[in-house]
């Protein structure tokens, strides 16, 4: 007589597993895995969790001192995924019948296939936050970037101002009148780090003795060195083309 409750009392349990486990998204989870990039391996963390009802996520790329660096435009449609980075960068991946995510990494016009596994639930990482900016650094720097084929003016400006979470400063392109935001700003003594728009990075060391940061900028792979000189409050940054022209 107890057999058929116990068989109702299965299916009913078993019932409630399944709904349980449908209502965790595919995709979410911790995904770890490779980017293979033509003689370089670029190895990669990916988070992606639903909050809200809404999809969040962050990289980890230790080989590009980035950790827990915010997903831009995900989209997630069963288990299909985009998102960018920093505006440059884009990944698309769908989930295989065999859990792997297989996708393609582009930038540039290049791209590369990545496959991840998931290695765990997702701890998505909070925007992270800046520093305050030390006095001693505070104002506009200037230096020049020697490139193949063009050479370029750069101006970084570090005020004094801003909120953990947007900073303040930007970096100038001379040449071409671009104006960029910054958007992260990390300092430890003499050591900064500084993240801007279009995925664009500059890290570098204070020289209080020579009044000189010196470091280098970086975009994607691209990477070149960069020292910058402090600007004199009264001198006045160097024109742009259009500006000269202009003048003349």
């Amino acid at each position: 007589m107890r057999r058929p409750c116990f068989v109702l009392c299965l299916v009913l349990v078993s019932g409630g597993i399944s709904k349980g486990a449908e209502q965790q998204p595919a995709l979410s989870g911790q995904w770890e895995g490779a980017v293979q990039i033509p003689g370089y391996e670029l190895r990669v963390v990916i988070d992606l969790a639903q909050k809200d009802q809404k999809w969040v996520g962050s990289l980890t790329a230790p080989q590009f001192g980035l950790k827990g660096a915010p997903l831009s435009g995900l989209a997630v449609k069963e288990n299909h995924v985009e998102f960018g980075l920093n505006g440059t960068a884009a990944f698309k991946a769908h989930l295989e019948t065999d859990g792997v995510l297989k996708g393609e990494y582009t930038q540039g016009g290049n791209s590369a296939p990545f496959l991840l596994k998931r290695v765990g639930e997702a701890h998505v990482d909070l925007p992270e936050l800046s520093t305050p900016i030390s006095k001693d650094i505070q104002g506009d720097w200037k230096g020049t970037v020697q490139l193949p084929n063009a050479t370029f003016n750069l101006i970084l400006k570090l005020p004094n101002g801003g909120t953990p979470t947007a900073p303040g400063g930007e970096l100038v392109v001379v040449e071409r009148g671009n104006k960029i935001p910054m958007t992260l700003w990390k300092q430890e003594g003499n050591l900064i780090l500084a993240f801007f728009d279009s995925g664009i990075s500059y890290d570098g060391e204070f020289h209080k003795d020579t009044a000189e940061i010196a470091g280098s900028i970086r975009n994607g792979f691209f990477e070149v060195p960069l020292t910058i000189h402090r600007i004199a409050a009264n001198a006045s940054a160097p024109a742009s083309p259009a500006a000269q022209r202009e003048t003349k």
